[in-house]
């Protein structure tokens, strides 16, 4: 592929949430939609929509270029320059006047074309071309592994906050099921004093007992 000759993508991962070297892509998959998410569905929703998750993709995938980059200094450089003239008898013009002439004596316009292809190839440099390779691998790899360590961060969170949710419900349901109960106490207390089997004082006594 011409828009990335030296196959540096295969070098990262294919899709944010994704690790370098796991084999499933949680991106690629299709999840229903119509039924209620998973603790997997959090995740990987959470994985491949992440801000954080995309970000250091984005930034592996740059780290990748410079490796591409860097690998390119072993290609030779080439370049096609080209000129065209085009000469004839004319007073007053601007270009030179250059004619040929035919045996019956007519002049016609002489063109000319000249293709240069230089080409030019580095043999030696001191080695600042393996150092500069080597220091993108190197940069790619940390940057990597700094894409799964915010995968593992992220998943940890996606988790933390699922199970939240559960418990927060569960709270409000125990916070119902406190007021159903003090309400019901209150109103027996109430119906106590009502009938008078209780002072007000051991009804209201009863209610913040309750």
């Amino acid at each position: 592929m011409l828009d990335d000759s030296f196959s540096t993508t295969r070098q990262i991962s294919s899709s944010p949430g994704k690790k370098h070297l796991a084999q499933e892509d949680p991106c690629r998959l299709n999840k229903d939609a119509n039924h209620a998410w998973t603790l997997v569905d959090v995740i990987d929703q959470a994985l491949c929509n992440n801000t954080q998750t995309r970000q250091a993709w984005a930034n592996a995938r740059f780290q990748a270029a410079q490796v591409g980059i860097a690998q390119s200094a072993y290609l030779p450089t080439v370049t096609l320059n080209a000129s065209a003239s085009r000469r004839m008898n004319s007073a007053g013009s601007n270009l030179q006047v250059t004619t040929i002439s035919s045996g019956g004596g007519s002049s016609q316009p002489f063109n000319r074309f000249t293709p240069i292809v230089p080409l030019n190839y580095l043999l030696y440099n001191f080695g600042g071309r393996e150092a500069q390779l080597e220091s993108a691998e190197k940069t790619l790899e940390a940057s990597n592994w700094t894409h799964d360590a915010t995968l593992q961060t992220v998943m940890f969170a996606a988790i933390q906050a699922y199970y939240q949710v559960f418990a927060t419900q569960a709270a409000a349901e125990a916070a119902l099921v406190s007021e159903k109960s003090g309400n019901e106490v209150l109103n027996a207390a109430q119906k106590r004093y009502e009938v008078g089997a209780a002072a007000l004082a051991d009804a209201e006594a009863t209610v913040e007992a309750a």
